[in-house]
């Protein structure tokens, strides 16, 4: 993930050293772009969106957050999470198993 902050169970450069096994993302994406997230079949995501709109599109549809709204994903996919508002969406993505 660009622009982003992130803090990580295990050793990785640049990011914050936590002591279980979770991968947890502050996002900063622009409006109109589109990231792409692939999750494993042994992981749980959870997205948090704290401001703007984004669209999330993955195996089970397309699901539009508003500020204060949370998705779960548990099935295996590669999210696709897509800003849809004039201004950047801000977002907490916790990825865990």
């Amino acid at each position: 993930m660009s622009d982003c902050i992130r803090a990580r169970g295990e050793g990785s450069e640049g990011a914050l050293p936590i002591s279980q096994d979770v991968t947890c993302y502050l996002s900063h994406l622009e409006s109109g772009k589109k990231l792409m997230y692939p999750q494993h079949e042994d992981r749980r995501t959870h997205l948090f969106l704290i401001s703007g709109h984004v669209e999330i599109h993955c195996s089970d549809g397309n699901f539009n957050l508003k500020p204060g709204d949370a998705a779960r994903i548990r099935k295996s996919c590669d999210l696709q999470i897509t800003s849809t508002d004039s201004e950047p969406a801000e977002f907490v993505l916790v990825d865990l198993p």
